[in-house]
């Protein structure tokens, strides 16, 4: 059986100020793409289909236009969970009525042990649809068990699949969680993925997976394996975060054979605007083509210019940040913080105002300062601004 596994789509998602919705609408048309050649038996979506809880009518016009086409007009199961950044209750709304068209989406945990079963040449598959909740959700559903990280939840959880599996029946898992061998603590890959949990109770050992012949991972936004290939995350198929600017983005096309073996396919998917850095001198970078990627500048000139940011948009007009590498440098050499006891008020100010806005203070700005800190300072009968 062929199936596509994608995740974290995070529609509505917003990019220090910058809409994504037509990259996100971009990215989706691919995904209808790969859908139209590769003909799975169903797309797996493993959770955050939405960036926040109430998404904005736009994204939700976007989700709903891409499920139509997928599940109707190219009458493709599409089997989801809800992640963490999802509202469990407005993605499974309807969801009854909807399972009859194809669309199977599980959003609270009563919906988890009960497979959607789809059938190719070599019989059945059961997937269960497991979706992300938190631990006091967990706890609720399993009033007697001492539950105090993630591990011991989806230790309770999966024994209730399993007593709902058949031994003899292939089965794929889809589910929102912090994966990592052995349960130990991992960095994640991205600031754009929200922590799970606190103090290390986030971590799920890959090990509890192992019977499972396929289990489709949602919540790292970096395409991986985790132990084995049949235990892996598609990633995010677009970038979310300069931490994910070395991130090659795909969807992953699994083929599962007769014994439940698996092969996997990426299906690159090709961003309408890149997210990465570029490095350089100020009057370098204004000298490059005009590109409407989205990037965060270092600067390498010794010192910081007026209106950089200004003149970096000429060229590079969705540019989301700028760092004065010399001034960073500089800060990073000192042994402790600025202070007041070593520095004047004045170039605390001034060093912040650099460090925030890639721009000097203007002459009349730091007279400003100034007077201001001179004027505080003899309230407080202080010296020295």
């Amino acid at each position: 059986m062929k199936f596509i596994h994608t995740s974290d789509w995070h529609l509505g998602k917003i990019l220090q100020g910058q809409s994504l919705l037509e990259d996100q609408q971009h990215m989706l048309r691919q995904l209808v793409a790969a859908v139209e050649s590769e003909k799975p038996a169903a797309v797996i979506i493993a959770g955050d289909l939405y960036d926040r809880s109430i998404p904005p009518a736009e994204a939700v016009k976007l989700l709903d236009d891409t499920l139509y086409e997928l599940v109707v007009t190219l009458e493709t199961p599409v089997l989801a969970v809800a992640g963490n950044h999802d509202s469990p209750s407005r993605l499974r709304f309807g969801n009854r009525l909807m399972q009859a068209a194809g669309y199977h989406i599980a959003g609270e945990l009563t919906d988890a042990f009960q497979p959607v079963t789809l059938t190719d040449a070599h019989g059945p598959v059961a997937f269960f649809l497991l979706p992300y909740a938190d631990l006091g959700t967990i706890r609720q559903h399993y009033p007697e068990a001492e539950i105090t990280g993630y591990g011991d939840a989806y230790q309770l959880l999966l024994a209730d699949i399993d007593r709902h599996r058949h031994p003899e029946t292939r089965c794929v898992l889809v589910t929102h969680a912090f994966v990592t061998p052995g349960g130990e603590p991992e960095a994640n890959t991205s600031d754009a993925e929200k922590q799970l949990s606190v103090g290390g109770v986030e971590f799920v050992p890959a090990e509890f997976f192992q019977t499972f012949h396929y289990t489709a991972l949602g919540h790292l936004h970096q395409g991986r394996q985790v132990m084995e290939k049949k235990i892996r995350y598609a990633g995010s198929p677009l970038k979310y975060s300069i931490r994910e600017a070395h991130h090659a983005k795909a969807f992953d096309v699994v083929e599962l054979d007769a014994a439940g073996q698996v092969t996997i396919t990426p299906w690159p998917v090709k961003a309408r605007r890149d997210v990465r850095t570029v490095t350089g001198r100020l009057q370098e970078v204004e000298n490059h083509p005009l590109c409407q990627d989205y990037v965060w500048v270092s600067l390498t000139d010794e010192h910081p210019a007026p209106e950089a940011m200004e003149r970096i948009r000429s060229v590079y007009p969705n540019a989301l940040g700028l760092r004065w590498e010399a001034l960073h440098r500089k800060l990073a050499m000192e042994t402790a913080p600025l202070t007041l006891e070593r520095h004047r008020p004045s170039e605390i100010v001034e060093s912040f105002f650099e460090t925030f806005t890639g721009q000097a203070l203007s002459t009349d700005d730091r007279k400003l300062v100034t007077d201001l800190l001179e004027e505080a300072m003899r309230e407080e009968g202080g010296t020295e601004a």
